[in-house]
């Protein structure tokens, strides 16, 4: 017989009939508890910002290249301003916004999470044609109890709501003699969000 099994048939309280069985589906009960509370105990995942959060991002540089007689001449442009807006699923316009899966993805550790949102970004004084809504990542650290947002990451677009952005606008047109010798120019703007 083994050893603990000895131990538990002379401790176990007289008038009670002991099985080592029932030892071992209350060893694994008590195993399963454990489990569900520590489950329970564990950091809930970021909500990621609200629906209806819009923020403005003023462009404080832009510099760039412009096709120029079958040449790249660097330049600068003109500074503009970005409204952006976190929609609801509802108000989603595009499919890619409709389609997205909203849940928390962590890192193993469990000290980063990103979560899923739709974005609808404008340049101000663009109509409604120049928006363009597109599914971004919010990436969050976590910090004890609580969770700090490190950055929203679009397609060309990076930001924090109050801090820092940059925004990219890149082709990939290549070609060394283009129709009409012209291109798109490509461009790189910083500049600080704050929220409205």
């Amino acid at each position: 017989m083994v050893p603990w099994r000895r131990f538990l048939r002379r401790h176990a309280p007289a008038g009670h009939d002991f099985h080592p069985a029932r030892g071992s589906v209350a060893a694994i009960f008590l195993v399963v508890v454990h489990i569900q509370v520590a489950a329970a105990l564990e950091q809930a995942p970021p909500p990621g910002l609200p629906a209806g959060t819009v923020t403005v991002c003023t462009a404080e540089q832009s510099i760039g290249f412009r096709w120029v007689k079958g040449r790249w001449k660097s330049t600068d442009f003109i500074p503009n301003r970005y409204l952006i807006d976190k929609r609801a699923a509802g108000q989603a316009l595009s499919r890619a916004c409709r389609e997205f899966s909203p849940g928390a993805m962590f890192d193993p550790d469990k000290t980063t999470a990103v979560v899923h949102g739709c974005y609808a970004i404008r340049r101000e004084g663009d109509d409604g044609g120049g928006e363009r809504e597109q599914v971004c990542r919010e990436r969050w650290r976590s910090a004890g109890s609580r969770w700090i947002l490190d950055e929203i990451a679009c397609d060309n677009f990076r930001f924090l709501p109050d801090g820092w952005f940059h925004r990219t606008s890149l082709h990939g047109d290549l070609a060394a003699g283009p129709p009409n010798d012209e291109k798109d120019p490509l461009s790189v703007s910083v500049g600080h969000c704050r929220l409205r």
